[in-house]
C-alpha cells in the first residue's frame, strides 16, 4: 500500500477521531483486520465476521502494535469511551463499509484499468489466466488468493502500487446486494460476468436470484464501462438484452464478439481453440469448461492491446491454480485435485472430464457434500449421482451426509460404490485400491476438507510404491 495522508483516510472512512487529544501519524502506510499479524504503525480494522468480533481483539491489535483503531461508534459508546488510549480511535457506523469505502477511494488514486470478475464458477481460474496474458504487457496486480467478497476485495485492493498498470479482481457473492457493493468499490473498466449456475441457493432461493445478483455487476459499473459476458449462457444473454451500457461477448456461438473455433481435447483431457480465426491456443489446464476462462483472458487481452502472439504465449503458460483441477502425478498415479470447492455445474464438469480421459488402469472419483444449495440440496446430489454411474467410473467413494445420496443414486450401476460419513475414513480405503495407471478425482465444497485426503494419498501412495 503506498502512503496516505491520515486526514485523507479518516474522511475516505466517513469516520471521526472519538478520542482527539491523542497524537496521530500524519500518513498511513498498511491495515490489518487481524489483530494475531497486526505490525508496528498498521492501522486495525476492527470486524464483525459470523464467529468472531474484532472488537474483541482491539487490545491484542494495540499490544501488537497498531498505530490507529477503526471501531464501530456503538462499541465506542458501550465500551470504548470509558477506557484512556494512547492511540486514536476512528468511530465510524460500520467498519466493514468503512474499509470498503476506502478501497474505494484508494482504488481512484491511481490510472490504471481495472477488470472486475465474477460468476458462478471459474472466477479465480478466469482471473489468475488473464493475469498470465496481461502479464506479457503490463505490470498487473490481482486479487490475493481468492479473496473475492466484503472483506477480500478491498484488502487486494490496498495492495495496488503507483507502478501498477492493470488490477484484475474477483467479485463473488452468497447474497443480494454484494456484487453492487464490490463493483462499487473496484470501479472497473471492463466487468466480466463469466457465467450464472446454481451456488449459494441457500440464500439465494433459485438460480434467476443468482442471475440478478451477478446483473448488479452491470447496474453498478461506472460510466463509458464495458461488460464482457459469457454469450453461451442463456442468463447471460438475457442480462445484454436488458443492459444500456456496451457490452461484448465471449463464447462458441456464432453470435459472440470473441469466439473458440476448431475446439479439441486430447486424450488427457487438455483442450485447444482457434481464437477469433487469429491464434491456436493449446490450454496447459484440463477440461473444456477451462475454453470460456481462456476466452475472457484473450478478450480482455484484445481490449487492452496485446498481440495475438502475446495471447498464445500468455494462456499456454497459464499451468492452473492449486486445487482446481489441478493434475499430480505420484508414482504412477494421476491425482485430479479439484478439492477447492463444488457446486452441481462444476461437478458435472468434473465427471464429464474424467469419462473423457483415456487411462490403462482404473477411474476412481471421491465426491464430497456440496453446500448452500439450498431446499433443492438433495436432489442436486442424487443428480451427480445419476451422472457418476454413467461417466465410466470404476470406483465412486462419497464422503459425508449429502454424499450418501450421491452414492445411492449411484448404486446399481456397474461401479463399486462406497460411502463414508468422513473424510478421514477414505484415506486408508483408497490406498488398499489405488494402483500405478490409476486416475483419482476429489471434489467437494471447501468446508469438507477433501485436500486432506489429496495430501495423505500423495504422501503415503509414494511412500507405498518405494
Amino acid at each position: 500500500m503506498e502512503a496516505v495522508r491520515t486526514e485523507d483516510f479518516i474522511r475516505a472512512v466517513k469516520g471521526t477521531i472519538a478520542n482527539s487529544g491523542v497524537a496521530k501519524r500524519d500518513t498511513i502506510h498498511s491495515i490489518s483486520i487481524d489483530s494475531r499479524t497486526v505490525r508496528e504503525g498498521e492501522v486495525f480494522f476492527a470486524l464483525r465476521g459470523e464467529r468472531f468480533d474484532g472488537h474483541d481483539f482491539i487490545p491484542e491489535a494495540i499490544s501488537n502494535g497498531a498505530s490507529m483503531v477503526v471501531a464501530k461508534r456503538e462499541w465506542w459508546d458501550q465500551k470504548g469511551s470509558g477506557s484512556t488510549h494512547s492511540l486514536p480511535f476512528v468511530i465510524v457506523d460500520d467498519t466493514l463499509k468503512a474499509l470498503g469505502d476506502f478501497a474505494r477511494y484508494y482504488r481512484g488514486l491511481f490510472d490504471l484499468k481495472v477488470v472486475g470478475i465474477t460468476g458462478a464458477n471459474g472466477k479465480t481460474t478466469a482471473k489468475d489466466m488473464t493475469a498470465s496474458v496481461l502479464s506479457e504487457k503490463f505490470r498487473v496486480r490481482k486479487s490475493i488468493g481468492n479473496y473475492n467478497n466484503l472483506f477480500g476485495l478491498p484488502l487486494s485492493i490496498l495492495q495496488i502500487s503507483e507502478s501498477d498498470q492493470v488490477g484484475i479482481f474477483e467479485m463473488g457473492m452468497s447474497r443480494p446486494g454484494e456484487v453492487a457493493r464490490l463493483t462499487q468499490i473496484g470501479h472497473p473498466d471492463i466487468g466480466v460476468i463469466l457465467n450464472v449456475g446454481p451456488v449459494h441457493l441457500e440464500f439465494m432461493q433459485s438460480v434467476q436470484k443468482v442471475a440478478e445478483a451477478k446483473f448488479e455487476m452491470l447496474q453498478n459499473l461506472p460510466e463509458g464501462a464495458l461488460a464482457l459476458l459469457n454469450g453461451d449462457d442463456s442468463y447471460c444473454l438475457d442480462m445484454i438484452s436488458r443492459w444500456k451500457g456496451k457490452a461484448m461477448t465471449f463464447g462458441a456461438a456464432a453470435t459472440c464478439d470473441f469466439r473458440a473455433l476448431e475446439v479439441h481435447s486430447n486424450s488427457s483431457g487438455y483442450p485447444s481453440f482457434t481464437f477469433n480465426d487469429l491464434v491456436e491456443l493449446k490450454l496447459s489446464v484440463l477440461g473444456d469448461y477451462n475454453i470460456h476462462n481462456a476466452l475472457v483472458a484473450s478478450a480482455v487481452g484484445t481490449l487492452l492491446g496485446l498481440t495475438p502472439e502475446e495471447i498464445k504465449r500468455g494462456v499456454e503458460r497459464f499451468a492452473g491454480t492449486p486445487m482446481r483441477m489441478q493434475k499430480v502425478s505420484v508414482g504412477g498415479l494421476t491425482i485430479l485435485d479439484d478439492s477447492y470447492n463444488a457446486n452441481p455445474t462444476s461437478m458435472r464438469n468434473a465427471l464429464e472430464l474424467l469419462s473423457q480421459m483415456k487411462t490403462k488402469g482404473k477411474k476412481v472419483a471421491v465426491l464430497g457434500d456440496m453446500l448452500e444449495l439450498g431446499e433443492r440440496t438433495k436432489v442436486y446430489h442424487q443428480e451427480i449421482g445419476h451422472l457418476a454411474a454413467k461417466s465410466g467410473l470404476d470406483i465412486l467413494v462419497t464422503v459425508g451426509e449429502l454424499g450418501g445420496e450421491i452414492a445411492a443414486s449411484a448404486a446399481g450401476a456397474e461401479l463399486r460404490v462406497e460411502s463414508f460419513p468422513r473424510r478421514e475414513e477414505v484415506v486408508d480405503f483408497l490406498l488398499g485400491e489405488l494402483s500405478q495407471g490409476d486416475i483419482l478425482l476429489v471434489k467437494a465444497s471447501r468446508a469438507i476438507g477433501l485436500e486432506e485426503v489429496v495430501d495423505k494419498v500423495k504422501s503415503r501412495f509414494q511412500k507405498k510404491r518405494d
